[in-house]
């Protein structure tokens, strides 16, 4: 999931906050998002903190 504007990154957050979900920034420049019962969780990569870029938007990859 992508978009340049950022207003996917903050629904999908939006979304995990409602479902319980905790969420803090790493020192890898990612939202780290985990469940209520602190088993599974997601981890959000932050294009801006990944130089590569494609077409002139951000790209993120792990």
């Amino acid at each position: 999931m992508a978009g340049d504007d950022g207003v996917l990154a903050e629904r999908i957050g939006d979304t995990l906050a409602d479902l319980g979900r905790r969420v803090w920034p790493t020192a890898r420049h990612t939202l780290l998002y985990v469940s209520p019962d602190d088993l599974p969780g997601a981890e959000w990569i932050l294009a801006a903190a990944c130089p590569f870029e494609l077409g002139r938007l951000p790209v993120a990859g792990r």
